[in-house]
C-alpha cells in the first residue's frame, strides 16, 4: 500500500503546479526529527525497554501513509469532494488487519490476544486497590523485584491513581511514572508491601503500614526499606547491593520520638571510596565529617542527639568533590555506599 500511495503521490506531484502545502512539509520534518530522536534514544536503552519502545516507531509509518495519501489526493484534484478523503482516512488504519502474520505476534503469542497470566495480574491489582481504605497521605508501593513485582507495582499504582489515592515510587522505579510521583519525604508516608501468597502465586497479599520510625541501634542501606535514597544510582544486582552516589545524594529516614537515650551517637559508614574524591557527610545540613580513601572504607563519626530531629524526618547527605566517570562507567559517580549504621556510645576512632 505504501508503494502504491508513493507512486500515485509522485505521479500526482509531477502534474501538479501548486507547491507542496506547508503542513505536509511540517509533517515530513516531524518524521525526520522523530526518527533521529528515536535512534538517539535507542543507543541508550537496553533489555526489554529496547523492544518495548521499538513499537512506538510504527507511528512514523502511519504518519508517512497519511502524508502520501494527502499528496495523492491533492495531485489527483479530488479534494474538492470530502468523500474520498473520508474514505481514505478511515481505510488506512484498517490496513493493520492485513499485515503479515509475523507482525501480529510477539514471540510465540498473538499480540492481540490476552495472556491469562497478565489478565490474572491485572485482576489481582484491581482487587488490591479497591480493598484499601482511602488515605490522605501518599502510599509508597513496594514489591519484590522481577516481572511479577513490576506488574503488581504498576498495576496497583495505576488503579489507586484513578481512585484518587496519592501514590509514589522509590527513586529507582520512578522511570515507570513521572518525576512528580517520586517519594521524597518520609513524614506521613505509608508503605504498601505487596508479596505473593505462599499458597497461591495468583493472589498477592497487601499490607499497609506507616513508614518505619527508627530507634537506636538501626541501619539504613541501599534496599531503602526504612529510608528514601534520593539521587543515587542503583542498586541493580543484587537489589540489596551497594549504590553509587552522584555529586550530591541524600538518604532520608524517620526517627521515633524516643529514638535515643544516649549522650552520643556513632555513625558508621561502609562503602568504597574513589581516590582523590573527598566525600563530605552532612547530617541535617551540618557536616559531621569527611571520607577519604581508595577502595573499601569504614568510617566512624560522632554526633550529638541534638543534631537529630526526634519524631521527624532526618537527612544524611553525601557531597563528593570531583564526582565523575569511573573506569568505563561514564555516569557522574561519587561514592559507592554499602550501609550506614547508627549506634549508641562512643567511637574508638573517627575519620574527620
Amino acid at each position: 500500500m505504501a508503494i502504491l500511495l508513493g507512486a500515485i503521490a509522485l505521479a500526482a506531484r509531477r502534474k501538479a503546479a501548486a507547491a507542496v502545502p506547508p503542513f505536509l512539509i511540517y509533517i515530513a520534518f516531524d518524521v525526520l526529527l522523530i526518527a533521529a530522536m528515536f535512534l538517539y534514544w535507542a543507543r541508550r536503552i537496553t533489555g526489554p525497554l529496547y523492544d518495548f519502545n521499538g513499537y512506538f516507531y510504527y507511528a512514523i509509518h502511519f504518519m508517512i501513509l497519511f502524508m502520501l495519501a494527502a499528496i495523492a489526493l491533492d495531485g489527483l484534484r479530488i479534494r474538492a469532494n470530502d468523500a474520498p478523503s473520508v474514505v481514505v482516512a478511515c481505510a488506512l488504519p484498517l490496513l493493520m488487519f492485513g499485515s503479515p502474520a509475523r507482525f501480529n505476534r510477539v514471540g510465540i503469542n498473538a499480540a492481540a490476544v490476552s495472556d491469562p497470566w497478565f489478565e490474572n495480574a491485572a485482576e489481582d491489582s484491581g482487587r488490591i486497590a479497591v480493598s484499601l481504605p482511602r488515605q490522605d497521605f501518599r502510599i509508597r508501593i513496594r514489591t519484590p523485584d522481577g516481572l511479577e513485582g513490576l506488574l503488581r507495582r504498576t498495576g496497583v499504582a495505576s488503579r489507586l491513581h484513578w481512585l484518587g489515592q496519592p501514590v509514589c515510587f522509590d527513586d529507582r522505579w520512578i522511570f515507570l511514572l513521572e518525576d512528580r510521583d517520586r517519594c521524597e519525604h518520609v513524614e506521613g508516608l505509608l508503605d504498601l508491601d505487596l508479596k505473593p501468597t505462599p499458597a497461591s502465586h495468583k493472589a498477592w497479599s497487601a499490607e499497609l503500614q506507616p513508614f518505619p520510625a527508627a530507634k537506636l541501634p538501626f541501619t539504613i542501606n541501599p534496599a531503602g526499606r526504612n529510608s528514601l535514597n534520593l539521587d543515587f544510582y542503583g542498586p541493580e544486582n543484587p537489589p540489596d547491593g551497594p549504590i553509587w552516589s552522584g555529586k550530591r545524594s541524600m538518604m532520608r529516614f524517620l526517627l521515633a520520638p524516643d529514638w535515643s537515650s544516649t549522650p552520643e551517637v556513632r555513625i558508621e559508614i561502609r562503602g568504597t571510596a574513589v581516590k582523590a574524591r573527598a566525600v563530605h557527610v552532612l547530617l541535617n545540613g551540618t557536616r559531621v565529617g569527611s571520607i577519604l580513601g581508595d577502595g573499601p572504607v569504614t568510617s566512624d563519626f560522632v554526633a550529638s542527639p541534638d543534631q537529630f530531629r526526634a519524631g521527624h524526618e532526618n537527612e544524611l547527605t553525601f557531597e563528593v568533590d570531583g564526582a565523575g566517570p569511573v573506569d568505563h562507567d561514564f555516569r557522574t559517580l561519587g561514592f559507592e555506599l554499602g550501609s550506614v549504621q547508627f549506634q549508641p556510645g562512643e567511637v574508638a576512632s573517627a575519620t574527620r
